[in-house]
């Protein structure tokens, strides 16, 4: 759901400013970073600083989750499955008739 957001937070991150958003979308950015981390965010919904800061923080967290998501989706791609450690290779012994003989 935060991929949305994605364009608004390394704008707010790297330039230090951020487009307008709206106040719907700000509040739901807002309860979304209050439910992640517990804490409320202090913030008044006209002010563009706040606004700002909440892109910054809500993306600082949004990019660190993402990199421990790319991160394990990369070991678990890279890990064989565990029914796949399990299997055992067996040589068989075969044996052919020689010369045509049964």
């Amino acid at each position: 759901m935060l991929a949305a957001y994605e364009e608004h937070f390394g704008t707010a991150i790297r330039s230090q400013w951020a487009r307008g958003i709206s106040s719907t979308m700000l509040e739901s950015l807002r309860r979304i970073y209050e439910e992640a981390t517990g804490r409320p965010y202090p913030m008044r919904g006209s002010c563009m600083t706040c606004q700002l800061h909440l892109l910054q923080d809500a993306g600082a967290l949004y990019y660190e989750d993402k990199a421990a998501r790319e991160a394990l989706s990369a070991r678990v791609t890279e890990e064989p499955a565990a029914d796949e450690k399990s299997i055992v290779k067996r040589k068989r012994a075969v044996k052919t008739a020689k010369n045509g003989k049964k």
